[in-house]
């Protein structure tokens, strides 16, 4: 969901600068025609719109790219992201034309009902304020899974670029003295916490170092499964963000997912890459299928909310449906309804416990 920044109200008037250039960042890469690519009206702008459920990505830009606490988390991190969740679900409601998922029985319903629903996640571990003890109150809010890393090291977990060219030069120096151990204590902290409370760990962002750690700790959780929620692969485009083999295949023997990216930037073999948007969806997706052998841990994780260029297919909510039929046409009924969303359906009865909704 594409909600109001900042979350709750400014205590410093000092801060109020911050909007201004978050507002910037949106309008520059984050926006279509002046308007959010996420949102309600886009969503139901297409009468024949297929999508039926989204995961919505709680993240308070403040408490990543605006911090005063150097690399530490801002330990009031935590109440910017229960404010964005109390702003979606208040959102939502006021709809009324969308529902939010709790637990994984609820997506089901939805879905057998063609009901329009959400459900949370979060992205990046300093999000927590510190504390790994807030993944347990985060579970009991429902959220299904969460993200380590993210965009900037914050004392949780290094990671790879993933600005855009434009903004890049503004981050090299953070991105580029992060220090190269991987998880923290406080990283580790939180992925047990993830697995003990059945929050599903979601290793998007995470340098290989991270990665490392956060497969060692999934060792010791063999039944639960790991994800990339939005991802491509090195095999094709060499970022260092994007998936190697080895990522890969150690998210197919969690049993879990990688949800294909639409960000060109990231799909394109090389800058000139002339491939159409499906080619590029399905490349990603071959490629995939060509290091596992399967169809089972390949999903869709669009990131159209996330300062991303998209495929011009699918650059909004009106437009993601535009992705089905050519799926289905080429990998057949069985496959296709995998990757658009048995698989990812399999990994949230799998990795997430949920809550019982208290209305």
């Amino acid at each position: 969901m594409h909600t109001a920044f900042p979350p709750e109200p400014f205590t410093k008037p000092g801060d109020k600068w911050k909007k201004a250039a978050f507002d910037a960042l949106n309008n520059t890469a984050n926006y279509e025609k002046g308007k959010p690519r996420v949102s309600l009206d886009h969503w139901f702008s297409d009468t024949g719109n297929r999508v039926t459920g989204f995961g919505s990505v709680l993240y308070d830009p403040e408490d990543e790219l605006f911090v005063d606490t150097g690399d530490k988390p801002r330990p009031e991190a935590i109440c910017h992201v229960k404010a964005q969740l109390r702003n979606v679900t208040d959102e939502i409601r006021k709809d009324g034309r969308v529902q939010i998922a709790y637990n994984p029985a609820q997506v089901c319903d939805f879905l057998e009902h063609d009901q329009p629903f959400i459900f949370h996640t979060v992205e990046g571990g300093f999000s927590l304020g510190g504390d790994p003890c807030k993944v347990k109150e985060l579970a009991s809010l429902g959220v299904a899974a969460l993200i380590p890393a993210h965009l900037l090291y914050r004392s949780v977990a290094t990671c790879d670029n993933a600005f855009p060219r434009l903004i890049e030069p503004l981050f090299d120096d953070q991105l580029n003295n992060q220090p190269t151990l991987g998880l923290t204590q406080l990283g580790c902290d939180i992925v047990e916490a993830c697995f003990q409370n059945k929050v599903i760990v979601d290793i998007t962002h995470a340098r290989s170092d991270a990665q490392r750690d956060i497969f060692g700790i999934a060792d010791g959780y063999p039944d639960l499964p790991l994800i990339s929620s939005h991802n491509a692969v090195r095999g094709i485009n060499p970022a260092c963000l994007n998936l190697s083999d080895d990522a890969i295949l150690r998210i197919q023997k969690s049993n879990g997912v990688i949800g294909v990216i639409f960000y060109t930037e990231w799909l394109k073999k090389e800058p000139a890459d002339e491939r159409g948007d499906v080619q590029l969806i399905t490349d990603v997706i071959d490629y995939i299928h060509h290091v596992t052998k399967s169809f089972d841990h390949i999903a869709i994780g669009s990131d159209l909310d996330g300062f991303i260029k998209p495929v011009h297919l699918c650059s909004n909510y009106s437009r993601m449906s535009a992705i089905v039929d050519p799926l289905v046409y080429r990998y057949g009924q069985i496959a296709g309804e995998k990757i658009l969303y048995r698989n990812a359906l399999r990994v949230l009865h799998g990795g997430w416990a949920g809550i019982q909704h208290r209305g």
